[in-house]
């Protein structure tokens, strides 16, 4: 995003990292609970509980959590950064993989909304 629109690397991070977190989130439940623990102070949280306190947190800081929110009001985002992606040969992201291509359009269609 930062190629294609300008957006400096940490908001390229509270943008995609909700919508990563919520396409990887039964991958990353164990996670998730270490972070509500730890960040949050609250073990007893879902992980889209913890989800909703990062995004409040990177809202409290004034971060953008969607593309628009960062002033990209373009219709075809999404398909603009998976075309960069595939160019770049990096559809297959994650630990071990697990995100193929299927899963990375739905994170980036989900913070280009």
């Amino acid at each position: 995003m930062t190629a294609l629109y300008g957006i400096d690397h940490g908001r390229t991070l509270s943008i995609v990292q909700p919508s990563l977190l919520r396409e990887s989130c039964l991958d990353k439940a164990a996670k998730l609970r270490q972070v509500g623990a730890r960040v949050f102070d609250a073990p007893e949280l879902a992980a889209e509980e913890v989800i909703e306190r990062i995004v409040g947190m990177y809202r409290g800081l004034g971060m953008p959590v969607r593309l628009s929110e960062a002033g990209v009001s373009d219709a075809a985002a999404a398909e603009s950064v998976l075309a960069l992606m595939r160019r770049a040969g990096q559809l297959q992201l994650g630990e071990r993989g697990i995100l193929d291509e299927a899963r990375i359009g739905r994170i980036v269609r989900a913070f280009c909304r």
